[in-house]
């Protein structure tokens, strides 16, 4: 019994020894048992070992579930053409897949090497990343630049779901209409998080939709935590859900939207889209940008918690005979706990007098309204003239009389450097961070700035 005790204890030291060497010699693998890790590197030609790197597309194609693909530092710019589907990183319909085949408690996982700096850069003549008829797939901790059309093409021809970018930084994309940083073509629970989206190259063509993100019939997306700033836009849900009730839920949480020099944050036409907790800089939350196909359109937006500083907050009507007999536009919103600090608040500006006797579902209350130059102006209905003679431009007083905002303020909320009302100001508890701390409680216990308030 001794001796195998000791032998055991040996068997111990010897296991422990090989892991320091392991950890010392740099090898890195997060798979679990039964899965596998592949390295790849720029000029990889090799088995997809650590030690033996393989090319990017070599790399992708042995993973299978549970598998991580690593890339090692460097720049990777060689693209892929398969079936007329060019891209550096290639995961179109038309690529192989390794069985078994990624699933939710066993994603593939493509992501940079620890400590290792990798960016996916092309040349303005193709997309930098395509992903197309795969499922259950996490990218992580990448740069990807210089592309053209989109720096992401996920979807368009056979969508599925669950995937998720996270720690991913893209600039300089060259585009035309309709395109983006990351264009989301029918795909189910796509998350986007703590990323950073800036700066549209600048010798762009003169070609409108210029945002970062752009969802087509989309379905359940979270996009969280991410910076959105400089040359273009923040996020564009353009065409809704393909069937009603399909669309499922838009989340938009904990974003910064600052310096955009189209001045545009969120434009959305979907329903059911969740605007919370985001810092909104000199730039326009938009509801309701363009008719779509099917009725009701962009019902039940709800726009909480949100600070806007020098922006807008705008929800539009839509028109009555584009389909007819059905008066589109931002239907039953609410607007509450928001900070609107020197922002315009607009709804349904060019709205008929007869939608006015109807109503529109507003629900607008506990907001925090201040203008440093004015008092709050708060448009409803206002256009007047061929649109109509009722709305008009409310004071809050007055604002309140029509059964709005009733427990709104106006109020300096006397906000800090990082656009945080003060510690026992009236709108305490209101805008960005009072969200930010109410979800951390019920999701992100790992945040850290809930300064002052109670989980």
């Amino acid at each position: 019994m001794k001796k195998i005790f000791k032998l055991s204890r040996i068997y111990l030291i010897l296991v422990l020894l090989l892991s320091v060497f392991h950890c010392y010699a740099g090898e890195v693998c997060e798979a679990a048992a039964q899965a596998s890790c592949h390295y790849a590197s720029p000029n990889g030609t090799g088995v997809g070992s650590y030690s033996d790197p393989a090319s990017l597309q070599n790399a992708l194609a042995l993973g299978k579930a549970g598998d991580y693909v690593y890339l090692l530092a460097g720049i990777y710019s060689d693209p892929i053409e398969i079936e007329g589907e060019t891209a550096i990183m290639n995961l179109s319909k038309f690529v192989h897949r390794q069985t078994p085949l990624p699933t939710a408690e066993q994603p593939l996982t493509i992501k940079a090497y620890p400590t290792h700096v990798v960016e996916i850069q092309g040349d303005y003549t193709e997309r930098c990343v395509i992903i197309d008829r795969r499922s259950h797939y996490r990218f992580e901790n990448f740069k990807i630049s210089q592309c053209h059309h989109e720096a992401i093409r996920l979807g368009i021809d056979i969508p599925q779901e669950d995937i998720i970018f996270r720690n991913i930084e893209v600039t300089q994309v060259r585009y035309y209409d309709n395109s983006g940083f990351l264009v989301i073509h029918g795909y189910e629970n796509v998350q986007v998080l703590n990323s950073v989206f800036y700066d549209f190259e600048s010798s762009n063509f003169p070609a409108g939709n210029s945002y970062y993100i752009q969802m087509f019939q989309a379905i359940d997306v979270l996009i969280e935590g991410n910076e959105f700033y400089g040359n273009g836009s923040g996020i564009y849900y353009k065409h809704g859900e393909s069937q009603l009730g399909r669309g499922g839920y838009t989340r938009i949480y904990a974003n910064s939207f600052y310096d955009l020099d189209e001045g545009m944050a969120i434009k959305s036409n979907q329903n059911n889209t969740e605007v919370k907790g985001n810092l909104v800089r000199d730039a326009a939350v938009v509801i309701h940008e363009e008719d779509g196909t099917q009725a009701p359109f962009t019902w039940g937006t709800a726009i909480e918690f949100n600070t806007f500083v020098n922006g807008k907050l705008q929800l539009n009507q839509g028109s009555d005979s584009y389909i007819p007999g059905v008066q589109l536009g931002a239907f039953n919103s609410s607007i509450k706990n928001n900070i609107l600090m020197n922002s315009d608040y607009l709804i349904w500006d060019y709205g008929p007098d007869s939608q006015f006797m109807k109503g529109i579902g507003l629900d607008s209350d506990m907001n925090c309204l201040y203008d440093e130059t004015q008092s709050i102006s708060i448009n409803y209905f206002g256009a007047s003239g061929s649109w109509g003679d009722l709305g008009g431009h409310y004071d809050l007083s007055a604002w309140k009389q029509q059964g709005f905002d009733v427990n709104s303020q106006e109020v300096d909320p006397q906000l800090d450097g990082n656009q945080r009302p003060a510690v026992g100001s009236a709108c305490y508890g209101k805008g960005h961070s009072a969200f930010t701390c109410r979800w951390a409680g019920v999701s992100h216990s790992d945040w850290v700035f809930c300064d002052f308030f109670e989980n």
